[in-house]
């Protein structure tokens, strides 16, 4: 995702006009609720986070390397691109008045098309919400033809924006949300900017702006599996980040089974172990110790199908990763099953 955002939602209109009540000049910093209509760690994920190292280094509020160079947002991940048809709901996180909105730009990953030009529209379809005393919210890369509201609108906290898109600079489906103070980027998840450096401990959310309700829902979930499968024939990242691995070609006649999964917010010294078996039969067991940090990774092993074909049955992919102590993050083993079957 580009760093730079929004030249397009400035500017259109004085923020000198007063706000009703819920957003007056003199507001204290607003109380922030969960901007996505999904389940944290179950069907979205957090995959990038605000970088507060101000210099070409990257740490996000745990003191991990979530996040990218200079990131300047909250970036609210969804399984797959073809989640991006579920239509699922970006709401404000907090009441507001909407001063930009953009609803034009085509739903298509950055990495599919390197080429097309998108300088100064790296937001993509999106909507900027001015919360009073120098506060805003803006969200990125929303859906085509979904943006519900109008610019001059008032909004309540929790109503619906647009839904959660591939448009602009993205290579996943996400929204980026960016909170600012005087167009200084803030973590909601401390309050604390790359500008003047959290002097708290890392991973602490005593100064958070998300709401309680809000907070109970989060975690630092990393490193975590997002997605992982069977499939009948030899899989690329595109088909995985398409969803398109369903796992519909494996049948006895599949020219191979391999076993699949996409992780992310991995660092070294993590260990991931992938194991495919048929019954009490394991046909492939690969681990993998990671020296360096991985932001994303896709990884997949497999076998040859047997003379006489795959005999029926339950096929089984078991992916275990593992933290050790010492280090941000879900510490400890993490599981992870899926199957499909092969019948007569």
């Amino acid at each position: 995702m580009a760093n730079t955002y929004g030249h397009w939602f400035k500017a259109t209109i004085s923020f000198a006009v007063l706000l009703c009540a819920a957003v007056s000049a003199n507001a204290a910093p607003p109380t922030l609720s969960w901007p996505v209509d999904c389940d944290p760690g179950v069907n979205c994920w957090v995959r990038k986070y605000v970088d507060l190292d101000p210099s070409k280094a990257r740490r996000d509020f745990a003191g991990g390397r979530v996040t990218g160079d200079g990131h300047k947002g909250t970036d609210i991940s969804l399984r797959h691109e073809g989640d991006i048809d579920r239509m699922v709901a970006v709401t404000a996180a907090a009441a507001g008045r909407v001063v930009g909105t953009r609803d034009r730009m085509p739903d298509q990953n950055i990495l599919d098309h390197p080429d097309v030009s998108i300088k100064g529209k790296e937001c993509g379809n999106g909507v900027r919400l001015d919360h009073g005393d120098g506060w805003t919210t803006q969200y990125c890369h929303l859906k085509r033809g979904s943006i519900a509201v109008k610019v001059k609108q008032m909004v309540a906290a929790g109503q619906k924006l647009g839904a959660i898109g591939l448009s602009g600079s993205t290579e996943f489906p996400h929204v980026h949300m960016t909170v600012a103070k005087n167009g200084v980027p803030v973590d909601p998840y401390n309050g604390a900017s790359a500008k003047v450096v959290a002097s708290q401990a890392p991973g602490s959310m005593a100064n958070t702006l998300w709401d309680a309700a809000t907070v109970k829902r989060l975690s630092y979930d990393v490193p975590v599996v997002i997605d992982l499968g069977l499939t009948g024939h030899v899989p690329n990242l595109k088909e995985a980040r398409r969803g398109l691995l369903t796992g519909a070609d494996v049948d006895a006649n599949a020219a191979v089974i391999v076993g699949w999964l996409r992780a992310f917010g991995i660092v070294p010294g993590d260990k991931l172990r992938l194991k495919i078996r048929h019954q009490d039969q394991t046909l492939n067991d690969k681990t993998v110790i990671f020296k360096r940090s991985r932001l994303k990774y896709f990884l997949f092993v497999g076998s040859r199908r047997p003379a006489g074909g795959w005999p029926k049955g339950a096929y089984e992919i078991e992916v275990t990763l593992e933290r050790e102590r010492g280090r941000p993050g879900r510490v400890g083993v993490q599981r992870y099953l899926a199957s499909t079957v092969v019948s007569e």
